[in-house]
């Protein structure tokens, strides 16, 4: 009679190399103590997710301190305020914003960036962070202030799709279609950027800049595979270790 026994993660990686995602899965499924189905469902980038999107909704609470002080300002950035570049995409004008950016973050990773090393996903949120706020600073001189997460989750979304692209090619072949024609309906002449719901006009600008840093930082994170010993295997996306 066989008995089943329960190893550490950390030693069936290192005594079976080849032991296959889906084996680990249906292991797992069989027994849910496993330290594999916890490492399915908690991991280090999705303790960041929850880190982050606690940030956003304590500086939601305190809205009326945080937002003078961190919101994107033309003005104050000219004049040597540079954090703002990356603080203003974590304010948030209003109860519906807020709640709206904040469930997409958490849903974005879980679904496509879960299995993402914490340091690949936190390079994506600085880069896509980096590239809505400079793209606004330097190619919409027309916009004085901004706020919103909306233009880095589009740089999360790319990045998410085409690093899982191969496990699930047609699922994310089509989301990428989607999030494409949505970016080019947004960016038409008559799309109408007022929401009733929330008190500020939607920067359309800011979701292409956002994928655009997407598609740089997935860029850098399949380059960064390239060398076998910074590759972390066993997730549903290889990723820096």
């Amino acid at each position: 009679m066989r008995k089943n026994i329960s190893l550490p993660w950390n030693l069936l990686a290192r005594n079976k190399p080849r032991f296959s995602q889906a084996h680990q899965l249906r292991a797992a499924h069989e027994n849910p103590n496993t330290s594999i189905m916890r490492s399915r469902l908690i991991t280090p980038s999705l303790w960041l997710t929850f880190l982050l999107s606690l940030l956003i909704i304590m500086l939601g609470v305190f809205a009326e301190q945080s937002e003078p002080l961190l919101q994107f300002d033309r003005q104050l950035i000219q004049q040597g305020e540079w954090w703002r570049l990356i603080s203003g995409n974590l304010i948030h004008y209003g109860l519906y914003h807020l709640l709206m950016n904040t469930a997409a973050l958490l849903l974005c990773g879980y679904v496509l960036l879960r299995d993402l090393n914490p340091r690949a996903y936190a390079a994506l949120l600085l880069i896509s962070a980096i590239s809505v706020s400079g793209g606004l600073y330097f190619y919409n001189p027309e916009l004085s202030w901004y706020g919103g997460l909306s233009g880095v989750l589009h740089g999360l979304i790319i990045t998410g799709l085409l690093l899982g692209i191969k496990a699930t090619p047609v699922f994310n072949g089509l989301a990428l279609v989607a999030v494409a024609v949505k970016l080019i309906h947004e960016n038409s002449a008559g799309f109408n950027t007022q929401h009733a719901l929330l008190p500020v006009p939607i920067a359309v600008d800011a979701h292409v800049y956002g994928a655009l840093g997407g598609l740089l930082a997935a860029a850098l994170i399949v380059a960064a595979n390239a060398y076998p010993r910074l590759v972390k295997n066993g997730g549903t996306t290889d990723a820096l270790r």
